[in-house]
């Protein structure tokens, strides 16, 4: 990757508003490959193929960003998740750092900030981070949805309910559910856009289960779902 390519990237990883742990890794990426192109080595194909990865990611979320004719606004946003232990203790839990927006050719896409997950527990949230999303290799959670044009030409007031594919992806893993989705035209102008019936997840299908395990053990409980319903409001700008 010629030189002046990779500052341009590194550029927009600084000024990109995307989780830090995201922005650290990738332009971690970027060094390391400057430093390949510098001293004409070539790195194995675990490296090759984890910074292919990292830099096709960076080019997807800017894609958003640069093309959004809506964007997220994150203060009437989120994404909540229940986890039920020892059987019948529910609790909900939500992540506190969400991007994302709408583009031109209407793909809404919401980056969520692993390291931000709540359970108002503090050891809780650092065991979740460390030994269940392992953040340090995968950051983010992504979300996206092809949205039909009726949708945003609603006019204030007006609501649609329907049915759309989303696309999970999280932990290296991405799965399709089929959501009912309820979008509601703002008298701002905004967007709202709530996921009627949870989305059940299931650990294992992202490679997670051996974590939920590990958590179990941890915390000394005698089971840990690990069918997670999820649910989330989305709120769009126009921009």
């Amino acid at each position: 990757m010629p030189r002046a390519r990779t500052g341009r990237l590194a550029g927009a990883i600084l000024e990109h508003k995307q989780p830090q742990r995201c922005r650290e890794m990738l332009l971690s990426d970027l060094l390391e490959i400057e430093d390949n192109r510098v001293n004409k080595t070539v790195p194995d194909l675990t490296c090759n193929r984890r910074i292919f990865q990292s830099v096709v990611g960076l080019l997807a979320l800017l894609s958003v960003s640069a093309r959004a004719d809506w964007l997220l606004d994150e203060s009437r946003s989120d994404v909540q998740f229940l986890s039920v232990k020892n059987a019948s203790i529910a609790e909900v839990h939500h992540f506190s750092s969400l991007t994302g927006g709408i583009n031109d050719d209407g793909i809404a896409q919401v980056v969520i900030d692993l390291d931000s997950v709540e359970t108002l527990i503090p050891i809780r949230n650092e065991r979740m981070r460390k030994m269940l999303f392992e953040t340090l290799q995968f950051p983010a959670a992504t979300l996206s949805v092809e949205v039909p044009d009726s949708l945003e030409a609603l006019k204030a007031g007006e609501t649609a309910e329907l049915d759309l594919k989303v696309n999970v992806a999280l932990h290296g893993k991405t799965m399709a559910y089929d959501a009912s989705l309820q979008a509601t035209k703002l008298a701002n102008g905004s967007l709202e856009v709530n996921v009627l019936q949870p989305l059940v997840v299931y650990a294992a299908d992202f490679g997670l289960a051996g974590g939920v395990q590990a958590l179990q053990q941890i915390a000394g409980l005698n089971s840990i779902s690990t069918a997670v319903p999820v649910t989330a409001r989305l709120t769009f700008l126009p921009q």
